[in-house]
């Protein structure tokens, strides 16, 4: 988490690194165990889509951060590791998101417990990655746009009509 901490991260760079390099060989890791579990899991054929496709998106977040930081686009390298991060508490989400449809389980006899485990999976997966693109527009896209100068449109297309006619219309 300290990762998140621009003052720490600043301060102990090759920190930052090592440790970047670490969570990477995690990745990888657990993304080929995911794809283990993924294959011969018995939760449905709709959890075993969702889990490939999670393991997925969490490899190529993955590579994305990798490139653009050796690429030195550091911001976005923060942007897809915001992306990654957050499917990888995919996993915790999926527990809440369990508990909670356990517990209306128990006062819905008509919900089984699949119905619960794959809208748990999928929704998981949703909220986490819609969280991330929240956070990335909220607090790293607007504050960009926002430092940037801003030229309307319509000035720019004024500027550019300047001095020619308008086409006649039959």
């Amino acid at each position: 988490m300290h990762q998140f901490v621009p003052a720490w991260r600043n301060k102990y760079r090759k920190t930052h690194r090592v440790l970047g390099r670490v969570y990477m060989v995690c990745v990888v890791i657990a993304s080929v165990a995911a794809l283990f579990a993924a294959t011969f899991s018995i939760d449905g054929f709709p959890a075993q889509i969702a889990f490939y496709l999670l393991t997925g998106a969490w490899l190529y977040s993955l590579v994305q951060a990798y490139r653009t930081i050796r690429k030195g686009q550091v911001q976005l390298h923060r942007i897809w590791m915001i992306r990654n991060y957050a499917l990888s508490f995919a996993a915790v989400v999926l527990r809440l998101f369990l508990l909670v449809g356990l517990a209306l389980r128990s006062q819905y006899d008509w919900l089984s417990f699949e119905d619960v485990y794959t809208t748990s999976v999928w929704g998981s997966i949703l909220v986490s990655a819609g969280v991330a693109e929240w956070f990335v527009v909220q607090r790293t896209l607007k504050p960009l746009a926002r430092s940037r100068p801003r030229s309307t449109g319509a000035q720019e297309r004024t500027a550019a009509t300047r001095g020619k006619e308008e086409p006649a219309t039959v």
